[in-house]
């Protein structure tokens, strides 16, 4: 399948019945005025290939001084660096600035010649770790488990953290898990709503995902704009907890406002084509483009408007019935180390896998699908590039559930 774009480079490579958009050699050569379309590459995916900025120390023998007390010495910086998905590293640099240019500014670009939106910078909630894409830069990566024993073991951390009365979700959960390590790669990813009484373990369920998830993200009682730009800069999964105290201060009079303002971008923020925003950053006061695109959880007691409800996937917690509790105490626990490992091993298979998830996105959906489709659409790509039909079943048993789900009250009363 074709995608159409409003300005077709001259330059088209055709590889594995994939459409790659590479750049146009007239544009470097040819002086001229040309778009200005830059991408922005946190945990992004252009032109084929998914990206990932990282922080590294850059380690160097030199030799400094100047005659009789010229010496060898080991000389370091701190180095920003971008990972590609084919294994290369690639630095920035900006181009040169035409000499009778007074208002223009620097351009940016990749080694690879991407056009970039500014200077790459590393995620701060960054959780691949530099070991790790080391080996697989350096294609050392041994016996990468599959993508069904990867879905299997994130399953198995959530099911020993917490008790759900559908163990079908469980499932479901993994997979938005898995799903956050490539979510650039789909034109719309879930959005979760935990729903359930005080103390049914929508928390602890929250803190469990965000330990099994890309570049995750805990946002609390912060304001409305500290929460959108955190969402902007993770590039991840991002859990919103207890959504009625989010940016709503108990004595404020705009308190409604500030929530409409949250909830509104968290109406367009399950689809990558209406995800941005522009808004005024108060410091510099220049405007700024937020991008609120990506895999999110949002957990709360009163459920939400039905607007945003029928973008969403819906979970209830419940409290755990005592006669489970015996067998929920023996089931397996996993450390940090356990988390952590996983985390790395989930965004090397990304990297490795990112052109086998696109082809099989594209070959399953088309932009004609509904929206309940389209949210669900990386789960089912996901479970069946995974091949397990155990995996599959209790997806769709989930999803199942949700108009269920949708109309259901909490209480006696409603």
């Amino acid at each position: 399948q074709l995608r159409f774009y409003e300005e077709i480079p001259d330059s088209i490579v055709f590889e594995d019945d994939d459409l790659v958009l590479t750049s146009t050699p007239e544009e470097d050569e040819t002086e001229g005025r040309y778009a200005y379309k830059p991408v922005s590459i946190n945990n992004s995916y252009s032109n084929g290939y998914l990206y990932y900025p990282v922080q590294t120390v850059h380690r160097s023998k030199q030799v400094i001084g100047k005659g009789a007390d010229k010496k060898e010495a080991m000389a370091e910086a701190i180095e920003t660096v971008v990972v590609r998905s084919d294994r290369q590293i690639l630095h920035f640099k900006s181009s040169e600035k035409l000499n009778d240019s007074e208002t223009g500014t620097k351009v940016y670009r990749l080694t690879d010649g991407t056009l970039v939106n500014s200077i790459p910078t590393a995620n701060e909630h960054g959780t691949w770790s530099w070991n790790y894409i080391n080996s697989f830069v350096n294609n050392e990566v041994e016996h990468l488990p599959s993508l069904d024993q990867l879905i299997g073991k994130v399953r198995d951390v959530l099911y020993g953290r917490i008790w759900l009365p559908s163990e079908c979700d469980y499932y479901l959960l993994a997979l938005t898990a898995v799903t956050s390590y490539v979510q650039s790669v789909f034109d719309a990813v879930p959005l979760l709503l935990l729903t359930g009484p005080a103390g049914s373990g929508k928390s602890e369920l929250s803190t469990a995902m965000t330990q099994v998830s890309a570049n995750a993200v805990m946002i609390g009682q912060v304001s409305a704009p500290t929460m959108m730009r955190l969402i902007d800069s993770s590039g991840g999964l991002c859990v919103i907890d207890d959504l009625e105290s989010v940016g709503v201060s108990p004595n404020s009079k705009n308190g409604q406002q500030k929530f409409s303002e949250i909830a509104q971008v968290l109406k367009v923020s399950y689809k990558k084509s209406s995800a941005t925003r522009m808004v005024t950053n108060v410091k510099t006061m220049r405007t700024e483009v937020l991008n609120f695109f990506g895999c999110k959880i949002i957990s709360n007691t009163k459920g939400v408007d039905d607007i945003l409800g029928s973008r969403m996937i819906h979970i209830h917690t419940r409290h755990m019935p005592s006669e489970v509790m015996p067998n929920f105490k023996v089931r397996e626990q996993f450390s940090d180390d356990d988390t952590y490992m996983l985390r790395n091993l989930l965004h090397t298979w990304a990297f490795t896998h990112v052109n086998e998830v696109h082809k099989t996105y594209r070959a399953m959906y088309t932009s004609k699908s509904n929206r309940q489709d389209e949210i669900a659409a990386p789960l089912r790509v996901l479970a069946k590039m995974s091949g397990n039909q155990e995996i599959i079943v209790n997806l769709e048993q989930s999803l199942s559930l949700q108009t269920r789900r949708k109309r259901q009250k909490q209480n006696p009363e409603d």
